[in-house]
């Protein structure tokens, strides 16, 4: 009688841990598929403008109308798109690999081609910047700008 009571108390702790542990599983599960579902849509949003884009930035850089002075800003807008859209794919992969519909395979990588692409992207980085500080600094000369011509009542200041 007495291990009957044993046996009987043991199987009622085992089977509530059992049943809790299951339940969190469950809802682990259920909380990575949303997850997994959330990155494979927000991927797919993003590619539809970022496809726009570059297909208006591949109309606009082969129509011939572009000025040297643009060309940078050309070459910049190529490159941001380029890694953007890499970086998309990447998590759309990333949701394949967790819905298990991709498997990941070895390959051998170029190593330069790898720091190259980052030595590219942190120069176009860096344009960006630079650009960036640039409109800044004549915005806010034209702002000085019309404010002196605000206390003056000058309208020839430029």
């Amino acid at each position: 009688l007495v291990w009957a009571v044993i046996y009987a108390a043991v199987w009622f702790v085992v089977r509530a841990r059992y049943d809790l542990l299951t339940r969190t599983i469950d809802e682990l599960r259920a909380e990575r598929d949303k997850q997994t579902r959330f990155v494979a849509n927000a991927s797919h949003e993003l590619r539809t403008p970022l496809h726009a884009i570059i297909a208006l930035h591949e109309e606009l850089a082969h129509s011939g109308v572009v000025q040297e002075h643009h060309a940078a800003a050309l070459s910049t807008l190529t490159e941001s798109s380029d890694t953007l859209l890499s970086l998309v794919n990447r998590l759309l992969d990333l949701a394949h690999l967790d819905e298990r519909r991709s498997v990941l395979q070895r390959a051998a990588t170029d190593v330069r081609a790898v720091v190259q692409r980052a030595c590219n992207t942190a120069a176009a980085a860096h344009r960006r910047a630079t650009v960036t500080h640039a409109v800044a600094a004549r915005v806010a000369a034209r702002k000085r700008q019309a404010a002196l011509r605000a206390t003056t009542g000058d309208t020839a200041v430029v």
